[in-house]
């Protein structure tokens, strides 16, 4: 979070400047396709707590077909 220095935003509290910074009210993914050569690693990422589920459907969705692939 950054400092807001602005006399035009006095006496807003942070909650208000937080949400109205965040624009994006669609809900998480909760799936997304995987090669099979990337599974190991979604879950091993998993397992070590090393990436968030939310980063899989995020990856996977850059790419054109909308997969998730191994490194």
């Amino acid at each position: 979070m950054h400092l807001v220095d602005d006399p035009a935003r006095a006496g807003v509290t942070p909650d208000a400047v937080s949400s109205a910074g965040s624009r994006d009210d669609s809900p998480p993914a909760r799936e997304f396709r995987t090669a099979p050569a990337a599974v190991h690693d979604v879950h091993a990422n998993l397992w070590l707590a090393n990436l968030d589920f939310e980063d899989f459907p995020e990856e996977a969705l850059a790419d054109p077909e909308g997969v998730l692939r191994p490194v």
